[in-house]
């Protein structure tokens, strides 16, 4: 170890990403309501709104607000 350095413990980091039908493209799911990935994921879970989202399918999210 170099000297000064500190000895500190390893930890590992999990982060879960939610699936995106596709691809992260910039774009509303295809199909979000067979997106089974973000329903089990409590803040985007609650914050979904499916109607708005399949009406938008494929659309691109740029010109969203």
């Amino acid at each position: 170890m170099i000297q000064g350095a500190r000895s500190l413990p390893t930890q590992h980091l999990t982060i879960r990403v939610p699936w995106h039908d596709s691809g992260w493209t910039g774009t509303f799911c295809k199909t979000c309501t067979a997106n089974t990935c973000c329903t089990v994921l409590p803040r985007i879970a609650t914050g979904r709104d499916d109607a708005f989202e399949t009406l938008h399918a494929g659309e691109s999210i740029e010109d969203f607000d």
